[in-house]
C-alpha cells in the first residue's frame, strides 16, 4: 500500500500542476483597465476607408456616380487611342499577308527582313504609345476618384494635368510588378 505524501499533492506531476502559487493574477485582472489609464478612442471616420464591406460598395458606387461624366471622357479619350492603333495595325497586318501571298513560291527566302521590321516596328510602337495614354488615362481616372471621394471636385483638366507627371513613374511600377 502507498502513502501519500504528509505534504499535499505531488508538485511536479505534469498531468496536475494544482492550483496557481500565491501571486499570480487570474485572467480577470487582467480584462479591466489598469487603474488611471484612458480608454481607447473610438475609429475616426474616414471619408475613404468605410467600417464594412457594404459600406465599401456603397462608397464606390456613389463616388463613380458622382464623377461619372469626367471618368467617362477620360475614358473616351483612351478609346480613340484604341480604336486608332487597332485601324493602324490592321492595315500594317493586311499589307504584310499581302506582302506573305505574293512572295510564296518566287522569293525562295519567304518575307523580306523590312517587311517583318516594319511589321513589328508598327506593333511595338502601338504598344507603347498605348501603354503611356493607358497610365495617362489611369493616372487622371485616379485623380477625378480621389478627389471626389474626398468630397472636393475635380475637372477634366485638372485631372490631365495631375495625370501629366505621374504616367511614366507608372509604368515604371507597372514594368517593376511585372518583373517581380
Amino acid at each position: 500500500m502507498s502513502m501519500q505524501p504528509p505534504y499535499g499533492q505531488d508538485p511536479h506531476d505534469p498531468f496536475n500542476p494544482g492550483p496557481p502559487p500565491a501571486g499570480i493574477p487570474s485572467q480577470r485582472s487582467f480584462a479591466r483597465y489598469p487603474e488611471g489609464s484612458y480608454p481607447i478612442a473610438p475609429p475616426v471616420a474616414d471619408p475613404l476607408v468605410p467600417a464594412d464591406l457594404a459600406g465599401w460598395f456603397q462608397r464606390i458606387i456613389d463616388v463613380v456616380r458622382r464623377s461619372l461624366v469626367p471618368l467617362l471622357t477620360i475614358q473616351a479619350g483612351m478609346a480613340v487611342f484604341v480604336v486608332i492603333y487597332q485601324v493602324i495595325v490592321g492595315n500594317a497586318t493586311n499589307e504584310f499577308n499581302r506582302s506573305v501571298q505574293a512572295s510564296r513560291g518566287v522569293v525562295p527566302g519567304g518575307v523580306s527582313p523590312d517587311q517583318l521590321s516594319g511589321f513589328f516596328g508598327t506593333l511595338l510602337l502601338g504598344i507603347a504609345v498605348i501603354s503611356l495614354v493607358g497610365a495617362y488615362a489611369a493616372a487622371a481616372s485616379v485623380h477625378v476618384v480621389i478627389r471626389d471621394a474626398a468630397g472636393e471636385s475635380s475637372s477634366v483638366g485638372a485631372a490631365l494635368g495631375f495625370a501629366a507627371g505621374r504616367m511614366l513613374p507608372l509604368i515604371g511600377w507597372g514594368l517593376l510588378v511585372w518583373l517581380l
